[in-house]
């Protein structure tokens, strides 16, 4: 086995343990298995901002961001 390969297969392995911990699926693709535990992080977040957890990572953390910024702007 190749020194790239089993790097893969550690990474791999770690995702998997972080997906199991975050209560995420551990099925997929390294990048798919963190893209999930990365949305349930920013879910959590959401959730402690008390803004809307719908919608991808992307427009979670928008509705986090804009919270906090008018928060901040009061």
């Amino acid at each position: 086995m190749r020194v790239l390969e089993l790097l893969e297969e550690i990474n791999h392995a770690n995702a998997v343990e972080q997906a199991k911990e975050a209560g995420v699926s551990t099925k997929g693709s390294t990048l798919d298995i963190l893209e999930r535990i990365n949305h349930a992080n920013v879910v959590k977040q959401a959730k402690e901002a008390g803004v809307s957890t719908e919608g991808s990572t992307l427009d979670i953390l928008e509705r986090i961001n804009r919270k906090y910024l008018e928060e901040y702007l009061k």
